[in-house]
């Protein structure tokens, strides 16, 4: 299976930056995988596992047409607390109610704009099958190394660098 999976993963062809009318670059980083034919489901940032961009550049994260399945978020935690997926609400005589935190869920800041490295900055849940557009988008505004994650699935290593220079 990881035979596979690794297979996978190398035969995704991420398109190249683009370039942008102001000199900027936008590039394309694709939030997960998979191949229903295996059943496989690569819960890795294709093209960003370690990119390297300049100020003003831009990374679109795209769920397009290689994930079918998992949900998955864009998340750069800046030096903040990974959040609790999960946050149990106690009930008076019985188990407590499970609630899905909307920090996790809702987009951050409202609205998203230029990323400066500072500050929990989230894509907010980004599922398939969507009437929206699953895609995010983040400007990089200063130099430095920013490191992103999937709340849902950094443990299985869902996790990708930034490195943006002068």
């Amino acid at each position: 299976m990881r035979a596979r999976a690794a297979e996978l993963l190398h035969s995704v062809r991420v398109p190249d930056p683009v370039a942008n009318p102001d000199g900027s670059r936008t590039y394309a980083v694709f939030a997960g995988v998979e191949n229903g034919a295996y059943g496989i489901d690569c819960m890795r940032y294709v093209g960003g596992e370690q990119l390297s961009i300049k100020v003003g550049d831009s990374v679109t994260f795209d769920m397009g047409k290689n994930s079918k399945g998992a949900p998955h978020t864009i998340t750069f935690l800046s030096g903040t607390e990974d959040p609790d997926l999960i946050i149990p609400q106690p009930q008076p005589g019985g188990p407590p109610t499970l609630l899905l935190n909307p920090k996790v869920l809702m987009p951050a800041p409202l609205p998203p704009g230029p990323y400066d490295g500072t500050g929990y900055y989230n894509s907010g849940l980004l599922v398939t099958n969507s009437p929206t557009p699953q895609v995010f988008t983040v400007t990089f505004t200063k130099a430095g190394t920013f490191k992103y994650q999937c709340i849902f699935h950094d443990d299985e290593g869902m996790k990708g660098t930034v490195v943006v220079q002068e």
